[in-house]
This record gives structure tokens, sequence and C-alpha cells, in this order.
């Protein structure tokens, strides 16, 4: 889930370019430093914002999952995973229905 929502948010093509930006820093340093700048704004948004999403999805988020510590808080945090990942499915066929990619 977590793979799915940074590609959901762009992280994925923000770290792309950010990777591209590096290896392209061979001539102009000034272009480089405004790109990584702005990249780095960006990310800061981001991540923000991710925070918030995962605390509504889970509220204790952050606390132990492992089965040993908590099987209660492990239980909790599948259950809602399972009802998330099944929303995300049902939003994304709605959205390809109303496109007509689906029947």
């Amino acid at each position: 889930m977590k793979r799915f929502i940074r590609k959901w948010l762009g992280i994925d093509e923000i770290l792309t370019s950010q990777e591209y930006t590096r290896n392209v820093m061979a001539t102009d340093n000034d272009y480089v430093c405004r790109q990584m700048y702005s990249m780095q704004n960006q990310l800061g948004a981001i991540a923000s914002g991710l925070g918030r999403i995962i605390a509504k999805l889970d509220p204790i988020y952050g606390q132990s999952e492992n089965p040993k510590d908590n099987p209660e808080r492990k239980a909790e945090s599948d259950r809602t995973a399972d009802e998330v990942i099944a929303k995300l499915k049902a939003e994304d066929w709605a959205r390809k229905h109303s496109l007509g990619e689906v029947e």
C-alpha cells in the first residue's frame, strides 16, 4: 500500500527526476541548485500530506504491528488495509468503467 500511495502522490516521479538532475550536474550548477530546491519543496509538501493520509487511514499508525507485541493491533491494521485496498480497487474500477475501459 505504501508503494501505491507513493506512486499516486507522484513521489516516485520526483525521485526519478531528482536522480536525473544529479546525473546532469556536469555544467550548470545554478540550474541544478534551482531544480534541487524546487524538488525539495515538492517533497516537503507531499510528505506532510502523506502523514495526514496515513493517520486518517490508520489512527494508531506508528505502534508496533508485531503479532507478539500486540496481536489486536496487527489484526486491526490488516483489516484496515484490506478495507482501503478494496475501496481503492472499487474506485479504480468505477473510473475505468466511466471511461469505457471496462464493461
